[in-house]
This record gives structure tokens, sequence and C-alpha cells, in this order.
């Protein structure tokens, strides 16, 4: 590469001066003023130009693309730090980012991309396996070293007892070895004796050591661990649940043939409580009644089965999240309340309170951040698991603080049903909206997506809705008119 005397890359040359002169095209003005008879022609490149060469300098290898306002260009390490106010990215982005104005969807495509990735690595079960299988090893170690050393801790003091009475007796069978007729009173002439076929056989009083069969135990650890394997089994088929307030009736609706199966219970459920499908299948059931009821239920239902779970603070309208094994539960008719119950421990933990009531919460799960909204605030907050903390995100919801809310996420893109609007947003700062049919919108349970489409219960009516999520269309479906998923 020719470099000018001054650093920079040269794009021309004196072929007056002996060796040639490289200049770059600031310096050519100084140089003619010094030598006015000199002739200054441009340095001869090739016509083709590599796609992976810097196109400012035409010499080195791109290493940097550079955005400015109505074009991108590849630069080399020399040449990019001629642009400080240029936008530099990684030159995989070439094709997409050809000038300014392709940023925003560069930034929208870089989040979508993040939130696939993640997706994808949450959807590989062996390294969850060979890390869960490595746990259980180093469990298993840990419990042996623990136990055996608090048996040898639990020993040790018998150990220092039984030597003394061997040590005493060791001493007496010495002693009645000398003597011409031993003491047949005294346990070490009884033990010399026994050697001597003149006794009875003699007895030791320290007892006999209880030993464990290994073997048995080695073959139930292996049998344990072969157990253990990834069920290839068919998909879960996505469903929406109602559980029937005042009857004993739980409806599914599986989705896929829009057909209705009901389970019976031998309980009535309760009024405006809140409901949330896991990812085992099972249903977590909890609140309603207004304010009173605190009941937290795990319901199953092919075997149907309820299991009590510990109670938390009774109240309705709040929403549930799933984290692995534990479960979030947000706001309500008692304010900001927020608790997380633990599968592990069958505890409820207290959680900070939302920063604002929201009287009808609706949350959804984004990677490691709960967003949440609704009733009586015009304002998305966002919840990080990891640190217990509340933000604010920006956007408001203007005129819609009275109005309920549905929140739920898709693909990376967010969406909030609320009045006669639905807000969109691919990065929770830009949002837009589509204009829908005007109902209080809120759900019992979290939306299920399937088809293209989302679904879920609607508040107080308790009917099945359908949003289409390209043509924005909402259908209200009768869950009376639905056919027997059996029949």
């Amino acid at each position: 590469m020719n470099i000018c005397a001054c650093g920079s890359p040269a794009t021309h040359q004196c072929v007056e001066c002996k060796p040639k002169v490289s200049l770059c095209v600031s310096c050519i003005i100084n140089h003619i003023v010094v030598f006015p008879q000199d002739s200054i022609v441009p340095i001869r490149t090739s016509n083709i130009v590599s796609s992976d060469m810097c196109g400012i300098c035409r010499q080195n290898k791109s290493v940097t693309l550079l955005i400015r306002s109505s074009q991108s260009v590849k630069a080399c390490k020399v040449c990019k730090n001629t642009s400080e106010n240029s936008v530099k990215l990684h030159l995989k982005w070439s094709n997409l980012v050809t000038q300014a104005s392709d940023l925003s969807e560069f930034y929208e495509r870089k989040l979508a991309l993040k939130n696939s990735t993640q997706e994808i690595n949450s959807h590989k079960k062996i390294p969850l396996m060979i890390k869960y299988l490595t746990e259980v090893e180093n469990n298993l170690i840990n419990c042996i070293k623990e136990e055996v050393k608090a048996k040898i801790d639990e020993l040790k003091p018998q150990s220092m007892d039984e030597d003394k009475e061997l040590e005493k007796l060791k001493k007496e069978v010495e002693e009645q070895a000398l003597v011409k007729n031993p003491d047949p009173t005294v346990p070490g002439a009884q033990l010399l004796l026994s050697f001597l076929h003149r006794g009875k056989p003699f007895q030791f009083s320290s007892g006999k050591a209880i030993l464990i069969d290994t073997k048995s135990l080695e073959d139930q650890i292996r049998t344990t661990i072969k157990s253990i394997k990834i069920d290839k089994g068919q998909q879960k088929k996505k469903s929406v649940y109602l559980f029937n307030p005042g009857k004993s009736t739980l409806t599914r609706v599986c989705l896929e043939s829009l057909r209705k199966e009901e389970f019976i219970f031998d309980r009535n459920w309760t009024f405006e409580a809140s409901w949330y499908e896991l990812e085992s299948g099972d249903l977590f059931f909890c609140g309603g009644n207004g304010i009173d009821n605190s009941e937290v239920l795990l319901v199953k239902s092919n075997p149907t089965s309820i299991t009590n779970l510990e109670h938390f603070t009774g109240r309705s309208g709040h929403s549930i999240v799933e984290v692995p094994r534990n479960i979030y539960v947000f706001g309500g008719n008692k304010g900001g309340i927020s608790e997380k119950y633990s599968f592990e421990t069958g505890k409820w933990t207290v959680l900070p309170s939302i920063p604002q009531k929201i009287s009808r919460v609706s949350a959804a799960l984004i990677n490691d951040y709960v967003i949440m909204t609704g009733a009586d605030t015009d304002k998305l907050f966002r919840y990080n698991l990891p640190t217990d903390t509340y933000t604010v995100l920006g956007v408001t919801f203007d005129g819609y603080i009275n109005k309920n809310k549905i929140v739920f996420t898709n693909n990376g893109v967010t969406y909030c049903m609320t009045g006669d609007k639905l807000f969109i947003s691919n990065n929770l700062r830009e949002w837009e909206f589509q204009s829908i049919a005007d109902r209080d919108w809120w759900t019992y349970s979290r939306p299920i997506f399937h088809g293209g489409c989302i679904y879920f219960i609607k508040y107080f009516v308790r009917n099945l809705w359908q949003l289409n999520l390209e043509t924005y269309k909402l259908t209200e479906i009768q869950l009376s008119n639905l056919p027997d998923l059996n029949s």
C-alpha cells in the first residue's frame, strides 16, 4: 500500500520526483506550492476491486462497515479511524445496511437474532442433561463423603474405648500365661484357657460390626442413572382452559381441532381466580372471590386430582408467570403485591411490590424479564428476575389508564390489547397500533399462540377469543357451540 508522508493512504504520485513521492489528497496542494512545475498523477489501481477490499483506500483488506447518511462503505484498520462520526458495524451486515436509514431495521434484526438464538439454546437438551448428570455425580459423591465422615466421627470415641478394653484384655492374657494355674474368673485367663482347650469359647463384649452390601447399593445407583433420559414423544398439543366458576367442570379447548373436553371434579371452582398451564401440563390455580380467597391448588386433568399448596395473599385480578421450578404472581385488587412460589421448597416468598397498584394485571415473560401492565395505569413495567427490581419503560398508553389490558409476546414481538387498540412493538421502545373492536380486554390466564393466532378466555363473559396476528381480525367463539373432542 502507498502511504503519504503524513501517514494517510496515498491516492496520487509526483512523477517528477526521484524516487516518486506518494501523496494523499490533503498534501497535494502543499507539494505543488513548493514544486509548482511537478506533475501529479493518480496512482493506478486495478479496476476490479475485491469484495473485501477497503472502499476508501482500495488497498487494504476491509475490517469494518462504516455507515454514513446516504451510503455504507467497507473500511480497513487505517481508514476506519478517519471517520469518527460514522456508525461502525460488523462486515456481515453489509447486505442489509447500505445507509443510515437502514439502522432501525438493523437494530430490530439484531434483537430478533438474539431472541432466536436464545430460543434455540433453550431447546438444547443434551448439554442440560450432561450438566444435570454432573450435578448428580457431585451431589452423590458429596453425600457419601458427608455421611461417611459423620459415621467415622461417631465411631472414633467408641474406638478409643474399645482399644482400652482390648489393651486391658491383652495385658491380662500376658499375665495369666505366666501363672501356673490361670484364674478362670479373669477375662484374660478365660481367653487363654479357650485356646488351651481347657475352657469354654470366649465371647468378646465389643459386639459385631454390621456392614452393608455395597453391590446392591451400586446396582440401585446404576438403575437410577440409566432411567434418566430425554422423552422424544409427541409434542404436547396446545390448549386453552376454563375453570367454570360456581361449577365443578374444567373445560379444555384443543386449539388444533377447536374441540372441547370437560373434566368433572368433586368441588366447585371459585369466581375470579387466575390459573396457568405449567410446562408439565398441570394447572396452577389460585385466588378469586374478591380479596378473600388465598387458596392455591395444583390441578391435574387426566386423571383428575387436586393438590393443596401453601396459601398466598388472597386476591383476584393477579397475573401468573412460570419460570423453571418457580411461579411468580403479580398485582391484583390488593395493590402491588408480588410473590414467588418455589416448587422445591413448597413455600411463598414476598417480592418487591409493583411501583403502582394495578387492579387487573397482565404479565408476560421475555428472557430474564417480566413485563406487565393493566387497569389503573397507562405505563408498562419491566421486572428484572435476577435483581428483583422494576423499571418503567418509555411507552405510555395515553388515554387508556382506566382500561383493562392484555399483554403477550410472540416471536420477539410484544403486543398490548386495550380498549379499541392493539399496540405492537419489536423493541419495547417504538410502538405502532392497529384498531380493533373496543372490549374490556383482560384474561384470567396467559394467551396461547397457535397457527398464527392468539387464543384466550376473555374476562367476565368467559368465551374463547381468537386474534389473527397477520390480519388483526378478532373472532369470538362460543364455547357452548364447540363440538366435543370425543364425538
